[in-house]
């Protein structure tokens, strides 16, 4: 058995229902096996203090553009760029991909989020990106589902690479950490030919749609396509009215809320997702209230709550919850309230007071990846150096510009994220997944063997390739 960790004297919120309870709560695979006040403390248990702290389920945030994201703090393009130069998502290669999910996922954690739905269109690195999704979110540990925008304004080429991109996710489907979803967007650019082919294949594998969408009219196209199965996540650019987000929410979709995008009164069906901001989604909550959603803090609190049953459908697992048995995800927050603190006040304190400032553990699947506010499985120092060699080359082909303020050194002192690429190259999990052995070899000739972490048939624990995992990933060998 894994050694157990016990939070004591800790205070415990729920959003759904919501309730404040002051107990202990015990840890051990990867689940709560304990719940109660004054608890005896297990031999060979690590005890961490929570008094005085609050400790909450582990956030899910419903829509993240982590390729969107990462271009979200470079420069201002110069105004004399060359106009042929591609935007954001033309611009990222498998490198610059794979950066900014480190980039999402360190951040992440660092905002208590525990599950993560991450929506993205590069149509410049297609074949491959869902995978890399999938590698990065496995290996920090974030618990997460992945889907490619596909759509047709790449031309037949583009569409068939998206498409056959989302048949091969489709078919392994997913575990209980991480699950592949069909994905669509720009929807006025989607031939019904697509639309079909992307039915098939939901269809075929019982996979839901993460699809981005801009007003009502895109709902109900996708609605007459039988693309909203149970689980899947339409989030909107624009207004939607209460009562289409209340038809999805019948059809066993959801809308998900963006900050000031969705209209008001979305939080009564809604879940919560961050876009293409930082992944700080109690912070994404207090902007949508003032700007575009309004809503009361008890609303949005359900939206909170709602978005923790949507992830347990999705994984087969109990989150948003400290009963015996649930998962152990969750965040300790440092969080000292200025006025009085209980069930009839948490809504207020959760949606106005809390913020990624207060987090200082993060727990997920039973693991501690954050204490004291430090990721303890990730070389960050390092991993950001790469991170922002690539947000350099990204620079390059957006502006074919220096960057402000850096000289050649500065590039020259970081080795090229090329390497972290060639690491990933040629890897079938959903092979993999079937075959109980430690040491696989890649599908192709590129790119190192992978060791796999014993686990049950479902899903294994994996660690990154040996040339990315000593420099980048420190991981303990597995016991």
């Amino acid at each position: 058995m894994a050694q157990r960790i016990m939070f004591k004297g800790a205070t415990l919120v729920t959003f759904a229902p919501p309730s404040v309870e002051h107990a202990d709560i015990i840890v051990a695979d990867g689940r709560i096996v304990r719940k109660g006040w004054r608890l005896p403390v297990p031999p060979e248990t690590e005890v961490v203090d929570a008094r005085g702290r609050i400790i909450v389920p582990g956030l899910v945030d419903a829509h993240v553009r982590p390729a969107e994201t990462f271009g979200a703090t470079l420069p201002a393009r110069p105004a004399d760029a060359p106009g042929s130069a591609p935007d954001i998502d033309h611009a990222h290669s498998d490198e610059t991909l794979l950066c900014a999910l480190f980039a999402h996922c360190v951040d992440s954690l660092r905002c208590g989020v525990t599950t993560s739905a991450a929506w993205h269109h590069t149509p410049s690195c297609i074949p491959g990106s869902l995978s890399r999704h999938r590698d990065v979110f496995l290996s920090v540990g974030l618990r997460g589902t992945a889907a490619y925008g596909t759509n047709d304004l790449a031309g037949p080429e583009g569409t068939q690479r998206a498409l056959a991109e989302t048949r091969e996710g489709a078919a392994w489907g997913g575990g209980f950490r991480f699950r592949y979803f069909a994905g669509v967007g720009a929807l006025d650019a989607v031939g019904e030919a697509t639309l079909s082919a992307l039915a098939d294949t939901a269809k075929r594998h019982e996979t839901p749609l993460h699809a981005r969408v801009r007003n009502a009219s895109d709902v109900t196209r996708l609605l007459a396509a039988g693309l909203l199965r149970p689980g899947s996540l339409v989030a909107c650019d624009g207004p939607i009215p209460v009562e289409t987000a209340a038809a999805l929410e019948a059809a066993g979709s959801h809308l998900v809320a963006l900050p000031g995008a969705s209209g008001a009164g979305a939080f009564a069906h809604a879940l919560l997702g961050t876009g293409a901001g930082r992944p700080d989604i109690l912070e994404a909550v207090r902007t949508a209230m003032v700007h575009g959603h309004g809503g009361t803090s008890e609303q949005a609190l359900e939206a909170l709550g709602r978005a923790q049953t949507w992830a347990s459908s999705v994984f087969g697992v109990t989150l948003g919850s400290f009963v015996p048995g649930a998962a152990a995800d969750l965040a300790v927050l440092d969080y000292r309230a200025a006025t009085p603190f209980n069930e009839k006040t948490l809504a207020n304190h959760v949606v106005q007071g809390m913020g990624a400032h207060h987090v200082q553990h993060v727990m997920v699947d039973g693991k501690l990846l954050v204490r004291d506010r430090q990721l303890t499985r990730l070389d960050t120092r390092n991993l950001m150096r790469q991170v922002q060699r690539a947000a350099l080359d990204l620079w390059t082909k957006l502006s074919s510009a220096p960057y402000p303020g850096l000289d050649q050194q500065f590039r020259d002192e970081n080795a090229p994220p090329q390497e972290m690429a060639e690491s990933f190259n040629g890897l079938s999990w959903r092979d993999e997944d079937s075959l109980p052995i430690e040491r696989l070899a890649p599908a192709s000739p590129v790119g190192p063997a992978w060791t796999i972490r014993g686990g049950d048939t479902a899903e294994r624990e994996q660690v990154l390739p040996p040339a990315t995992a000593s420099r980048l990933l420190p991981i303990p060998p597995a016991p």
